[in-house]
């Protein structure tokens, strides 16, 4: 085992996929625009949703908004981290609620669409009833991830 594997600490980093641009300092300004604008991004998401979309309902309560949640094995051993988990219940009506979660990757490019997408099929695997959005400037891989499932949310600083 090399010592780039044996520093690996999650499954992804062993599978080479480390994220240089999480270090980055546009990766913290998409993810802080993203925390503003989660509500109206996961409301949209949802009433067009590909699990259950929703066309009626009373309101959308958003519980929590975590960054870099940790994508783990039913063991607790972390697969990876996620840059944007938001949790979200709507009350369908008085007494039904539907509960939901959002797992965004922020990316500031996208250079290989196919490296992005065993990234978020890896963590898939582990939450398969999340919707997974991409947030990018970045619209390359736009139509790629709709194919897939994959929701895309352009990054434009000037929407707030």
């Amino acid at each position: 085992m090399s010592q780039k594997e044996s520093r690996a600490k999650t499954l992804q980093e062993r599978f080479g996929f480390v994220d240089s641009d999480l270090k980055t300092p546009r990766h913290d300004e998409i993810m802080i625009w993203l925390q503003a604008n989660a509500e109206p991004i996961t409301d949209s998401i949802w009433k067009r949703g590909w699990h259950s979309p929703i066309d009626t309902y009373e309101s959308i309560y958003h519980a929590s908004i975590e960054w870099e949640y940790p994508i783990t094995n039913g063991q607790k051993f972390t697969i990876g981290f996620i840059d944007m988990r938001v949790e979200c219940t709507a009350c369908l009506a008085p007494g039904r609620w539907v509960q939901r979660e959002f797992f965004f990757e922020v990316k500031s490019s996208i250079p290989s669409i196919g490296e992005l997408m065993r990234q978020i099929n890896l963590y898939r695997l582990h939450k398969p009833q999340g919707y997974f959005i991409v947030v990018s400037p970045d619209e390359s891989a736009k139509e790629v991830l709709r194919s897939q499932h994959i929701h895309f949310v352009k990054y434009d600083p000037e929407r707030d």
